[in-house]
């Protein structure tokens, strides 16, 4: 098994599939990473681009060349003595007709089905399961001819377009004339009301679902891995992986869907006592990983928050406030937007997942006299409030064993107090209830599952309602919209970033450190330009007011917003140059995202057409273009030496890097689906690792020798970075100081970072920092230094960062 050091991921697809991935290898190998980590691998839809619908997980995916080409991956990598980690996706399965063949099946038979125990389906409902699938009512739909029976592979099918959906053998004869069915619609209508599913309006997933989803897509169904039988069938290949040594390490994707995280990251374990687990964790401002989780740490979001903050310049945030009050005619603030996004979420996007909650809710109230009469309402409503109110995606209470921690208990009773407030009109008593149940001070089935269903909805009420609402709602600088972020939180200073670096090596010294990753709303060159913003607050201001006026005519009326304006213009210069194609495709998926005045479920053509119209001008403007142009000309290169800080940081702080593909250059990357584009990694292959200023590096070739020296490094001292590497900081002084982020790893390495650049004014004065003793050597320039004082202004001569190796003499 290959120590893990660095890794690279890769997005699979079909047009990038195993075979793609094993011809990266030497290059890879070249690089310095120890590990490529890999998307998804395992059978997914046909066509997927991302590999998270999932249809069979016995088997490598044939689109991406099946098991030959995943052993001939693995043989390469060995054969560069590198690793693999892969990502499972344990929560759910995708819907796919006969592509998901227990699903088909359980469709097929209904609770008579041996896989019926495998998704999270709520039979108490209804016998039949609800599939929101037709474009129109079902009424409107087999009266027009659009549902027939047809003859499939081996059986007969109900046939919709192109869908397929199983026809339960014991509702219809052997030989049946499926002409004469069809032709008879009352006839075919009986015939259809008497399957183990329902044909819906994809409408009434909104209010009426009775299975459990991946957030609210409807086509991804959620499993019940929490049963032991269940674990084994989906993870039957990852088992055998782990158990022949084939994989290193697992990203496991959306923990927090699962009924006990806990309880399934033991059972991994179990099979596999020294491979890598990571979670894909979002953890809040202030929120750890639970300490008695059997992993090695997150996917990285948390260190990605606290390096981010670093460049972002402290003093400016009541400026940047002001701008964002004036311009933007003061909208409301962070948690007012958050607030109201969860908000619109239940009520509008998870209704029928609030729906199955309060149910539950009312069973329990239904047992004792003294709750009996709450009404459904006042149950919703309770359940609302407290999952608008949850300061974290989930709390990690298990009712089977009682297990619930004095942080779960706290964050509970801080919500339902948040809750009760912002519900005068009912009963406080209810709410007292609802601590008893967070609390297991009351028992029973009924209230058990209550709590764990409750939980498994907060998450996609946290994400749905934050990352994909409020973060597009919220435009006050967009460099915190990010996933893990907390825009409320505006900066890191230095001694926050020892203290975090610290903590990650005393608990999580092999958690992943993440820039960029297929889940980012803008890659981390992106937000490392846009940081350079909160240097020039009022250059900035008057930038935006320059060109709102410039750009005025393209208004249609009041459109576009405001908000949605000043969001443009910062897209427009962390992703510069911006196509104009691009920036449509962008800005069209955040305004939908936002759900204020268009939505996916609901498009606004107007708004639409007015916000494409005004961007389409703007893009075209030669006036607003030369003065972005003469504007990006003092941010560009500022950025750029952000983004090579931000590297070295991530490389040699506590935690294991990873890469994201393509990010070894410079890569201004907006949300899915642009981050995932085809990477042109012929032009990496050749490029030259040599130093490179970044001054006049438009394609990133610094940026590719500061990634390939620190990973090399890593490889050549173990011993200094990983589980036993301590970590030191180290004060600078000097008239500078807060513009340098320096620390020790073991015994040979010191990184020095420098920070909020523009500031510096090109001169460190004074600046300088102790040097342990000894000698050492800067792998970007080859320079000696020597203990002892060592001036920044010196240091940073040849090249903007620094990461000193001990030599011996």
């Amino acid at each position: 098994m290959t120590d893990l050091r660095a890794t690279y991921r890769l997005q699979l697809r079909e047009e990038f599939g195993l075979r793609d991935a094993t011809a990266l290898v030497p290059y890879l190998a070249k690089l310095g990473m120890s590990h490529v980590y890999l998307s998804p691998c395992m059978q997914a839809t046909k066509g997927s681009t991302h590999g998270y619908d999932v249809v069979d997980p016995t088997r490598v995916s044939d689109d991406l060349g099946g098991q030959e080409a995943f052993d001939e991956l693995v043989a390469a990598l060995r054969a560069h003595s590198m690793g693999l980690v892969v990502d499972v996706v344990p929560n759910h399965m995708a819907i796919a007709g006969r592509a998901n063949k227990w699903w088909w099946d359980v469709l097929r038979h209904g609770r008579k089905s041996e896989f019926a125990r495998f998704f999270d389906i709520d039979w108490s409902v209804s016998n039949s399961i609800l599939l929101p699938v037709l474009g129109d009512h079902y009424g409107r739909v087999l009266e027009r001819g659009e549902l027939k029976l047809a003859f499939g592979q081996d059986e007969i099918v109900l046939h919709y377009h192109d869908q397929d959906f199983p026809i339960d053998p014991i509702t219809i004869d052997a030989k049946p004339d499926i002409a004469a069915i069809n032709d008879d619609v009352d006839r075919l209508d009986f015939l259809i009301g008497v399957q183990n599913y329902r044909l819906a309006y994809w409408r009434v997933a909104r209010d009426e679902l009775d299975y459990r989803r991946f957030f609210d897509i409807d086509s991804l169904v959620a499993l019940r891995n929490e049963d032991p039988e269940v674990l084994d069938a989906t993870h039957s290949l990852v088992f055998e992986w782990l158990a022949d040594g084939t994989v290193d390490g697992l990203r496991i994707d959306h923990v927090d869907g699962l009924r006990d995280p806990l309880g399934y990251l033991r059972r991994v374990r179990e099979k596999a006592p020294s491979v890598w687990l990571g979670v894909e964790k979002i953890l809040e401002l202030g929120e750890t990983l639970p300490a008695m989780w059997p992993v090695q740490g997150t996917t990285g979001y948390d260190s990605a928050r606290v390096v981010d903050g670093l460049f972002i310049e402290p003093a400016s945030e009541k400026a940047f406030s002001e701008i964002y009050r004036d311009v933007c005619e003061q909208p409301d603030g962070w948690s007012e937007v958050v607030r109201g996004a969860k908000r619109y979420v239940v009520e509008n996007v998870l209704g029928s997942d609030v729906a199955r909650v309060t149910q539950l809710l009312g069973d329990v109230c239904n047992e004792r006299r003294r709750f009996r009469d709450f009404t459904r309402k006042e149950l919703r409503t309770a359940i609302e409030g407290l999952l608008v109110s949850m300061p974290v995606y989930r709390t990690y209470i298990v009712a089977e064993n009682s297990q619930v921690t004095s942080a779960d208990t706290a964050v509970v009773i801080g919500a339902l107090h948040m809750a009760r407030e912002m519900s005068p009109g009912i009963d406080s008593e209810l709410f007292d209830l609802l601590a008893l149940l967070f609390s297991l001070e009351l028992t029973g089935d009924a209230e058990g599952e209550f709590v764990m269903k409750f939980q498994q909805l907060s998450g996609p009420v946290s994400a749905k309602g934050v990352e994909d609402t409020a973060f597009y709602r919220y435009s006050h600088f967009v460099a915190l919209d990010e996933v893990g972020n907390d825009p409320s939180h505006w900066a890191t200073r230095p001694d926050d970033f020892h203290e975090h670096a610290a903590q990650t090596q005393r608990q999580w010294p092999l958690t992943l450190n993440a820039g960029s990753t297929h889940d980012s709303k803008r890659s981390a060159d992106v937000r490392a330009r846009l940081a350079v913003l909160s240097e020039v607050p009022s250059a900035w201001a008057a930038a935006v007011r320059r060109w709102m006026s410039i750009n005025a005519v393209h208004r249609r009326g009041e459109w576009p917003d405001p908000v949605t304006e000043y969001f443009i213009y910062q897209t427009m210069i962390g992703a510069f140059p911006l196509s104009e194609e691009r920036a449509v495709a962008h800005v069209m998926k955040a305004v939908r995202e936002a759900k204020l005045h268009t939505s996916w479920t609901d498009p606004n053509d107007e708004y639409e057409h007015a916000v494409e119209q005004f961007l389409r001008g703007a893009c075209g403007s030669r006036a607003f273009n030369d003065d972005l142009d003469e504007f990006m000309q003092s941010i560009v290169t500022l950025g750029r030496i952000n983004s090579l800080s931000a590297i070295v940081l991530r490389f040699t702080m506590p935690g294991v890097p990873d890469t994201y593909q393509g990010d070894e250059l410079w890569n201004y990357a907006l949300v899915d689906p642009d981050n995932r584009n085809a990477v042109d990694f012929e032009l990496r292959k050749n490029l030259d690792q040599r130093v490179v200023l970044p001054e006049g590096d438009d394609v990133g070739a610094s940026k590719l020798f500061v990634t390939a020296q620190c990973a090399r490094l890593r490889s050549r001292h173990p011993q200094s970075f990983g589980s036993f590497g301590d970590y030191k900081p180290i004060a600078s002084a000097g008239a500078k100081a807060a513009h340098v982020v320096a620390f020790g790893r073991g015994e040979d390495i010191v990184t020095i970072a420098p920070r909020l650049v523009k500031g510096l004014s090109g001169d460190w004065a004074d600046t300088a920092i102790e040097i342990p003793s000894g000698d050492w050597r800067n792998i970007f320039t080859d320079e000696r230094v020597t203990s002892g004082s060592l001036a920044m202004s010196a240091l940073f001569q040849r090249f903007q960062v620094a990461v000193l190796e001990k030599i011996d003499v």
